[in-house]
């Protein structure tokens, strides 16, 4: 499968009260449409979706002018799946990330003398999504509004209200006895790289995106560890990790989300994992690829100047 990624933060200066997504951003992602409309036409079934930060703004104008925009520049009709679809495909991720624990055996595995669950969440920059594992099937998927970007600009910048916004939406959730917490994606995939890095732990590139297995003690450890870390000793350390990773205030606001996420659940054990949620939606949208003869490995590297609009043409 081809893949090329950027980050165009497109949570990023929205809040509760101001659903809009930056115009740079807006751009950014326009832009990047057109360069990949060479590839995109090499495929006879296209399908584009879209997640929490565009499902927030779709229904204002700017919102649809924004989409009006996209669907011109793929050529395509952009999807935006639901809270509850993406938390499904992203269950559906991590399972595919680990078969044998998840798929091939029983939710419910033994802790001490009970019963527990194996749960997942995944934090991105507009919302959290989570839910719980049950004979390879997601069981109650959960989309909560509030992603890195939004628990910043809520919390004014302050870390301590950001985990409180959080603390008081995922309160109601229950899932009794939880054995392990699947933490999966975006910003927790950032922490996982620093755990990483400060605990020693092999920092081969190839092996960047490997789960790491903490116990519950040794994870709240760690987090404490980032959320401690002042901004100089974060900078040193970047030069060890890889260029995609967020700036360090996403970091430590990740690092709190995840940690009043523990607090909550106590699972017995976390895992710090990179599911590929793209997979699942290929696969449950009955998406049929390309002969391998007429994909190519990876997307051209082609810069497409957008046409000029009638205005301007008839000028």
């Amino acid at each position: 499968m081809a893949r090329d990624k950027f980050a165009a933060n497109l949570a990023k200066g929205t809040h509760r009260g101001h659903r809009a997504i930056h115009p740079d951003a807006v751009d950014l992602v326009e832009r990047k449409f057109w360069e990949l409309r060479p590839f995109i036409n090499r495929f006879d079934d296209v399908r584009i979706y879209a997640t929490s930060a565009v499902r927030f703004v779709r229904r204002s104008a700017a919102g649809k002018k924004m989409l009006e925009r996209w669907e011109q520049a793929t050529g395509h009709k952009i999807r935006i799946l639901t809270g509850k679809q993406e938390a499904r495909y992203i269950g559906q991720a991590v399972m595919d990330e680990f078969p044998d624990k998840l798929k091939l055996s029983n939710h419910s595995v033994s802790v001490g003398d009970k019963l527990g669950s194996n749960i997942f969440a995944a934090i991105g920059g507009g919302s959290l999504q989570t839910g719980r594992f049950e004979n390879g099937v997601v069981k109650e998927p959960i989309s909560i509004p509030y992603g890195i970007h939004i628990l910043l600009e809520d919390g004014h910048h302050n870390f301590d209200a950001a985990a409180k916004l959080l603390h008081d939406k995922i309160k109601p959730i229950d899932y009794g006895r939880v054995d392990t917490l699947y933490a999966d994606c975006g910003n927790w995939r950032d922490i996982g790289h620093i755990v990483r890095v400060q605990g020693k732990r092999k920092t081969d590139p190839t092996k960047a995106r490997e789960a790491i297995t903490l116990s519950y003690k040794d994870a709240k450890k760690e987090l404490r560890r980032i959320i401690e870390m002042k901004h100089r000793a974060f900078e040193r350390l970047t030069i060890k990790l890889p260029a995609d990773v967020r700036e360090y205030e996403e970091i430590v606001c990740g690092a709190r989300s995840l940690l009043v996420f523990m607090e909550h659940f106590k699972p017995q054990q976390v895992v710090l994992c990179n599911a590929v949620m793209r997979q699942a939606v290929a696969r449950d949208s009955n998406y049929h690829r390309v002969s391998s003869s007429r994909r190519p490995a990876t997307p051209p590297p082609v810069r497409l100047v957008r046409p000029a609009s009638p205005r301007h043409a008839s000028a």
